[in-house]
C-alpha cells in the first residue's frame, strides 16, 4: 500500500529513494574507554596490534561502502514521481513505472497521453524537446531536439505573408519520443503508446482549459472540423476521438515510421496544401531530430541547465543573469517595484534576444504541455512539448491530430527549426551532491524566470513559486498582461503600475509549470493549478 501524502496538487513521498550504508563510528574516547582494562605493560604491544587492524579494517570497509555509494548499483525501493497537468496522465506515467518502466518510459507515455487530453496545446501535430539527467552519474545523458522543422520550399517575405498552411512546420513529436525510447526505453513502444489510444477511444473528461481555449478558434475555411469538434464540448463530459485514437493504434503497432511514410504523411501532406501550404511528402519522409547541446548558468548556489539549439533555453539563461544582477530583496522591494524591474528585465533581455536571431517573430501565447518524471535510478527526464500557441494552426487532419503553427515563429536556424520559447530545465544546488534538485520546464521560458526568481533568488517554496501570480508581458508594443488567478497581484502592486503602463488581463487558459523537488532521499512532486493536472506517486 502506498505511503504518499497528497495535498493541493502535491504530491509527498515517505519512500526512500537513496539509502547509504553507512553509518557513524564509536568515538574515540569509547573506543579507548572499552580497551583499557587491557592496557597493561604486558599486553601494549598486543593492543597495538588490535588497533591497527581494527583501524585499518574500518578504512577498508569505508572506502569499500563510499565506492558503492558513488558509484555502485542503488540498493533501493521501486519508487518513482510524474508531474503533468492532468491526473489522468501521472498515472499512467506511474503504471509504466510499476511495470518496470523507467522515467524515460514514463515521461513517453504521459506526453501521448496529454496529446489526447490536452489536444488544444500538445500532440502528434507538434514538437518540443527532451533532456534526461542521471544523478547518479551526476550529468545530462542526453537532449532531443524535436521541434518542427520547415518545410524545404518554404519562401516567405514576411510574416504578413503568413497564412493557414504556410504556419505548419513537419511534426517531430513522434520521431523524438520514439528516438529517446530507442536509446533509453526498457518497456516495449506498444505498451507506451497504447493507453493513450485507449483513453482517446474510450473517452476522457474535457477539461476547463479546453473550454477555455475555444474563444481562440478563428473561423476558417481550412478548420471546420476543428470548429464543429470544439463547438460540441461542454466542460466535464466526456469525449471521445477515434480518428486520433485509431492513429495512436497505428503509431504503437508499427513505431514512428508509420507517421512520417504511408497513409497518416499523406493525409497531412493532402490537408496542409488544401490550407495554401508548402509541405512534401519529401520533407516529411525526411524529419529527423537534433542532439541539442547543453548551456548552464550558475544563479546563488544553484547550477541551471537548459538545452540549446531552437529552444528557449538560451534566452531564459540571460534573463535568469540579468534578475539576478538586480540583486532584488522582496523584504525591501515593495510589490510594484519588484513586478516594474523584473518586467524591465525581462523586456531588456528579449529585445537583445531579437537581435541575435534573425527573422524571429514574437507570439502573443506561446505555450506547451510539461512532463517531469523521477524515477528510483535517480533519471530525470522532463519533456516540453506543443502545438506552439493554443490550437497552433487550427487545421485538423483527417486523422484526427491538429497541426502546428511553428513557422509563423520564423528565426529559423541551421536546420531549419523555427525558435521557440519553449525549454526543459533542471536545477541542481551546487554546494551539495545530494542537495535541493528542481526538475521542470516551461512552454514559456518568461514563466519560468518568474517561477525561478521565486524560488532561487527569493528562497520561497517550491509551492508558492508555482502558485504565485505571473504576468505576460507583449514587447512591441510594449504593455503588461496580468493573469486574473488566485492568488492575485495585490492592488498595492497594480495601481502605481497603472501609472507607469498599459495593464490588461490575461484571458485563460493559464500557462502551467510542474515541478518535481528532491533533497537527498525526499521527493515533492508539484503540478501547477493552472494546468488543472496533479502528480502522481508510487
Amino acid at each position: 500500500m502506498s505511503n504518499n501524502t497528497v495535498s493541493e496538487g502535491m504530491v509527498v513521498s515517505d519512500v526512500k529513494t537513496e539509502t547509504s550504508p553507512l553509518r557513524a563510528s564509536p568515538s574515540k574516547k569509547y573506543f579507548w574507554y572499552n580497551c583499557s582494562p587491557c592496557c597493561s605493560e604486558d599486553h601494549s604491544n598486543s593492543l597495538k596490534t588490535i588497533v591497527i587492524v581494527l583501524f585499518g579494517t574500518t578504512g577498508i570497509i569505508t572506502l569499500a561502502l563510499l565506492t558503492q555509494v558513488y558509484y555502485g548499483e542503488y540498493q533501493v525501493q521501486k519508487s518513482g514521481t510524474v508531474a503533468s497537468d492532468s491526473y489522468e496522465c501521472s498515472n499512467i506515467g506511474i503504471d509504466v513505472l510499476k511495470a518496470g518502466g523507467n522515467a524515460v518510459d514514463a515521461g513517453i507515455a504521459t506526453t501521448f497521453c496529454l496529446g489526447v487530453v490536452n489536444f488544444h496545446v500538445t500532440g502528434i501535430g507538434g514538437g518540443g524537446y527532451f533532456m534526461l539527467y542521471n544523478h547518479k552519474k551526476h550529468k545530462v545523458i542526453d537532449v532531443i531536439d524535436f521541434r518542427e522543422v520547415t518545410p524545404a520550399a518554404y519562401n516567405v517575405e514576411s510574416n504578413e505573408d503568413l497564412v493557414d498552411g504556410l504556419v505548419v512546420g513537419v511534426p517531430g513529436f513522434v520521431k523524438g519520443l520514439w528516438d529517446a525510447h530507442e536509446k533509453y526505453g526498457k518497456l516495449p513502444w506498444k505498451d507506451l503508446v497504447t493507453p493513450a489510444s485507449n483513453l482517446a477511444r474510450n473517452g476522457f473528461s474535457i477539461s476547463k482549459s479546453l473550454i477555455s481555449v475555444i474563444s481562440y478558434i478563428k473561423p476558417s475555411p481550412y478548420n471546420s472540423n476543428l470548429v464543429l469538434l470544439l463547438n460540441s464540448l461542454r466542460q466535464g463530459k466526456n469525449v471521445s476521438l477515434h480518428e486520433l485514437a485509431a492513429t495512436l493504434d497505428i503509431i504503437a503497432l508499427k513505431g514512428a515510421d508509420a507517421f512520417y511514410n504511408g497513409s497518416i504523411a499523406m493525409d497531412m501532406v493532402y490537408t496542409v496544401k488544401l490550407a495554401n501550404g508548402s509541405m512534401s511528402l519529401q520533407d516529411v519522409a525526411q524529419y529527423d531530430t537534433s542532439n541539442g547541446d547543453v548551456l548552464r548558468t550558475q544563479i546563488g548556489d544553484y547550477d541551471v541547465i537548459v538545452p540549446g539549439s531552437s529552444s528557449g533555453g538560451a534566452l531564459l539563461l540571460n534573463y535568469m543573469d540579468a534578475i539576478e544582477m538586480l540583486d532584488l530583496k522582496p523584504d525591501v522591494d515593495t510589490s510594484a517595484e519588484i513586478v516594474l524591474k523584473l518586467s524591465d528585465t525581462l523586456h531588456d533581455a528579449y529585445l537583445l534576444f531579437l537581435q541575435k536571431v534573425n527573422g524571429f517573430v514574437e507570439q502573443p501565447e506561446p505555450v506547451g504541455s510539461q512532463v517531469s518524471v523521477v524515477d528510483s535510478e535517480d533519471n530525470y527526464v522532463t519533456i516540453t512539448s506543443g502545438l506552439n500557441t493554443w490550437l497552433g494552426s487550427q487545421i485538423m487532419t483527417s486523422y484526427g491530430f491538429i497541426l502546428n503553427n511553428a513557422v509563423s515563429n520564423g528565426g529559423l536556424n541551421e536546420e531549419r527549426r523555427p525558435v521557440s520559447m519553449a525549454s526543459p530545465i533542471i536545477v541542481l544546488q551546487n554546494s551539495e551532491f545530494c542537495g535541493k534538485r528542481y526538475i521542470l520546464g516551461s512552454g514559456d521560458v518568461a514563466m519560468a524566470a518568474q517561477l525561478l526568481t521565486n524560488l532561487l533568488i527569493f528562497n520561497r517554496n517550491v509551492s508558492s513559486s508555482i502558485e504565485s501570480p505571473r504576468f505576460n508581458i507583449d514587447n512591441i508594443p510594449r504593455h503588461l498582461r496580468l493573469e486574473d488567478h488566485d492568488p492575485e497581484f495585490s492592488v498595492d502592486a497594480i495601481v502605481p503600475l497603472r501609472q507607469l503602463m498599459k495593464i490588461e488581463k490575461v484571458l485563460p487558459p493559464y500557462k502551467s509549470i510542474n515541478v518535481i523537488e528532491k533533497l537527498i532521499d525526499s521527493i515533492k512532486s508539484y503540478s501547477d493549478s493552472r494546468g488543472g493536472g496533479r502528480p502522481a506517486q508510487f
